[in-house]
C-alpha cells in the first residue's frame, strides 16, 4: 500500500490576483547605462514591497539558463536599484566565466519580479494545517 499525501488546493483568489510577475527584458549592452532600465522598472514596482527576483539568460538563439537561485529584493527607493544591478552584474559575470560563447551569443537577459506576500504563508502553515491525509 502506497502512502499518499493530499493538500488542499491553493484558492484561486491567490493565483489570479492583480500582482502578476513583472518580466524585464534587456540586452547585455544596455547594462552599461542602466538609467533607462531603472526608469522603466521604478514605474512598475511598488515602493515598500519585497520582491523575489529570478535572473534568466537566453543564449545561442533558443537556450535558457537561470543565473543562480532566486533572491529577495526590498524596494525602498531608487537608491537601492543600484544594489539590484550589482547582483545582476555579478551573476551574469559568473555565468559568462563558465560559458564559452561570450556576450555576443546572449539574446537577452530577463529579470523576473514577483511580489512577496504573507497571504499564502498565513493561510498554509503547519500551525493551521488543511487536509493532510496519509
Amino acid at each position: 500500500m502506497v502512502n499518499s499525501v493530499w493538500f488542499a488546493p491553493i484558492p484561486t483568489k491567490y493565483i489570479f490576483g492583480k500582482d502578476k510577475a513583472l518580466l524585464l527584458h534587456f540586452h547585455m549592452v544596455q547594462l552599461d547605462n542602466i538609467s533607462h532600465i531603472t526608469r522603466k522598472l521604478t514605474t512598475r514596482i511598488d515602493k515598500g514591497c519585497v520582491y523575489t527576483v529570478f535572473i534568466k539568460v537566453r543564449y545561442n538563439i533558443d537556450s535558457f539558463t537561470m543565473c543562480g537561485s532566486q533572491f529577495g529584493f526590498p524596494y525602498e527607493s531608487t537608491n537601492n536599484i543600484a544594489s539590484l544591478f550589482d547582483i545582476v552584474n555579478s551573476r551574469l559575470h559568473e555565468f559568462l566565466s563558465h560559458y564559452q560563447g561570450g556576450n555576443e551569443s546572449i539574446v537577452y537577459v530577463q529579470i523576473s519580479f514577483r511580489k512577496l506576500t504573507s497571504k499564502l504563508l498565513s493561510e498554509f502553515t503547519l500551525e493551521n494545517p488543511s487536509h493532510v491525509f496519509f
